[in-house]
């Protein structure tokens, strides 16, 4: 396993195939995870997983795997998705028996630190469903300020500028 940075709790590594079935298992969690990540009906193959990474990969993404430092565990996935410049989407999905713990924030703060301070990034946005409530508030929790509402989902976005000092500063005395 490489890894790219860490948080208190979690290594973030680069997609690793010893992950694959665990990734896919929480991808096609329609009750927990998958209602609030897109549109799918059917849930997705292995064949497709692979796909959908190898894609996200080869479309200026980076995909990392957090996996629990205790445990070396799988926890979820955060992604940095069409990367620019100066600007990247962020989108995060936590498996159903990790959620309400903390790791949803705790991987935010840290990928966020990651975009700005390591890739140069000065904006992230994010899309969220309306009824992702849970969600939302992390992401106000993040800096994170709504900028457009749509019929389904929620724009939101977050300038390094805004920052100054703040979030990322945050437990690190």
């Amino acid at each position: 396993m490489k890894t790219a940075f860490a948080s208190v709790r979690m290594f973030f590594i680069e997609f690793a195939d010893k992950f694959l079935n665990d990734f896919l298992i929480m991808m096609n969690d329609m009750e927990n995870v998958g209602r609030y990540i897109g549109a799918r009906a059917d849930p997705y193959t292995m064949d497709e997983a692979k796909q959908f990474i190898q894609r996200s990969l080869e479309e200026r993404s980076l995909i990392f795997l957090m996996i629990g430092k205790e445990n070396r565990e799988f926890i979820g996935s955060i992604e940095l998705a069409n990367i620019d410049a100066d600007s990247a989407g962020i989108g995060i999905v936590i498996t159903a028996g990790e959620q309400n713990k903390g790791y949803g924030k705790e991987a935010m703060m840290r990928a966020i630190e990651y975009g700005f301070n390591e890739l140069g990034l000065h904006s992230l946005y994010l899309e969220v469903y309306p009824e992702n409530s849970r969600a939302i508030n992390v992401y106000k929790q993040c800096g994170f300020m709504e900028c457009a509402r749509y019929e389904e989902r929620i724009r939101m976005s977050l300038c390094q500028e805004n920052n100054v000092g703040g979030l990322l500063n945050e437990g690190k005395n």
